[in-house]
């Protein structure tokens, strides 16, 4: 075949007869593939370029190819303002501390990220200087709702129960004993937490403050 694409012979001409025709090399000589039909893209087989739609062609982008991964999100309990309890610091670490003897709580406010596909659990991060390896009576509540919604159109108010400190001076990473499940939560609902602990409740065997870091919010999110 002679001649270029701007002066092609006129062997292609007589090839390709319909507007959208494409010229490929068959078993010997160069042939026409017609064009295809709309939305279809030009694929590859054993051999020869064919068309087909394009479900089988991966996109590198949208959330079709996005895969699900396991985030956390650290809510501190120093950023946030507390009733009845005091806020202070375990040597460095600025801490909400809950008292020994008394009902105490303290609230915590965060927004579900943009990334969020659906809840893990909330863990309350927290120590004690003493008191060994004895029991905290407390829990965790939530409510939750979206830009336009009531401050309280979710809840979820789970019961008292007892975890125990790991030891003195070790830090704690634990659920509540009730664990809260947020069924209804989604992408951007403001989330606001209150922490309970009743120490003194005859479950409550610490005799100690707690100091608590924070709360370690774990979700599934799509990256």
């Amino acid at each position: 075949m002679k001649g270029g694409l701007d002066n092609p012979s006129p062997n292609v001409d007589v090839i390709l007869t319909t507007r959208g025709d494409v010229l490929r090399r068959g078993v010997a000589a160069s042939e026409r593939l017609a064009a295809g039909a709309a939305g279809e893209v030009l694929t590859m087989g054993a051999n020869d370029p064919a068309w087909a739609a394009p479900g089988g062609v991966a996109d590198p982008h949208g959330a079709a190819q996005h895969t699900d991964v396991t985030r956390e999100l650290f809510i501190p309990a120093a950023c946030f303002p507390s009733e009845g309890v005091s806020s202070g610091a375990l040597g460095i670490y600025a801490t909400m501390d809950l008292s020994d003897s008394v009902l105490d709580r303290g609230y915590f406010t965060t927004k579900v990220p943009d990334d969020f596909v659906s809840f893990s659990s909330v863990k309350l991060v927290w120590t004690c200087l003493g008191g060994g390896v004895n029991n905290m009576y407390w829990k965790l509540i939530a409510w939750y709702a979206a830009q336009g919604e009531a401050y309280n159109l979710h809840t979820d108010t789970p019961a008292y129960g007892v975890t125990a400190s790991g030891g003195n001076s070790l830090l704690n990473v634990q659920e509540p004993p009730n664990p809260l499940t947020l069924v209804n939560l989604a992408i951007g609902d403001y989330l606001g937490f209150c922490l309970y602990r009743d120490a003194a409740h005859a479950n409550d065997t610490l005799g100690q403050t707690t100091y608590n870091l924070g709360l370690l919010f774990t979700y599934v999110a799509n990256q």
